[in-house]
């Protein structure tokens, strides 16, 4: 790629850019490379080794994607680097590791000051919690509860596939009552 932009095409740039950005969270042979500071000390099995990306570190590359794909179409307006399609299942991936203070919709709204009509669920779920939150008052607690199970729902419905609904609504259940992921994700914030 460095070759190709050297004998002109500059276009590549900002794929460059991406590439290196992403190869950095990944460099373990790096002497500074601390794998705690963009992955989460736990796997989606529970259990203890490295784990998926820090929701603050997926959202922050999903946004740089984004920004990334806009500076290419400025010359090469044909190029997607990710369709809504696979933004909708991001948003799904997310809901399924209970991150609920970044969103896909409002990631790509920030980037390109425009809406995906495919992305419109998302803003519903948005003023749903509002709504839930103004009712929940004084269970706050609940919140993220109901919203999780609304947002397994809905996921199932999204991709046309009820099966394993129940499935996610126990390890929600689970996840409420003894929490490893949300938890992990409270301890990353107080430090």
């Amino acid at each position: 790629m460095q070759n190709l932009i050297a004998t002109g095409d500059t276009w590549m740039r900002p794929l460059l850019e991406f590439r290196n950005m992403l190869a950095e969270t990944i460099h373990r042979d790096s002497p500074n490379y601390e794998p705690q500071k963009y992955r989460m000390p736990i796997r989606r099995n529970t259990q203890v080794g490295l784990g998926p990306y820090w929701p603050r570190w997926r959202q922050h590359i999903l946004e740089q994607l984004l920004m990334t794909q806009k500076e290419v179409q400025k010359t090469m307006p044909e190029i997607r680097l990710i369709t809504e399609q696979e933004l909708v299942a991001i948003q799904v991936i997310w809901d399924r590791d209970f991150i609920s203070e970044y969103g896909v919709a409002e990631t790509y709204s920030k980037v390109y000051a425009s809406v995906i009509e495919s992305l419109d669920f998302i803003t519903h779920s948005y003023k749903e919690k509002r709504l839930l939150q103004e009712v929940c008052v004084n269970h706050k607690s609940d919140v993220d509860l109901i919203g999780s199970l609304l947002r397994a729902q809905r996921n199932k419905i999204l991709l046309r596939n009820k099966k394993g609904l129940q499935k996610d609504i126990e390890s929600v259940l689970d996840e409420y009552i003894n929490p490893t992921f949300t938890d992990v994700y409270r301890k990353d914030k107080t430090q």
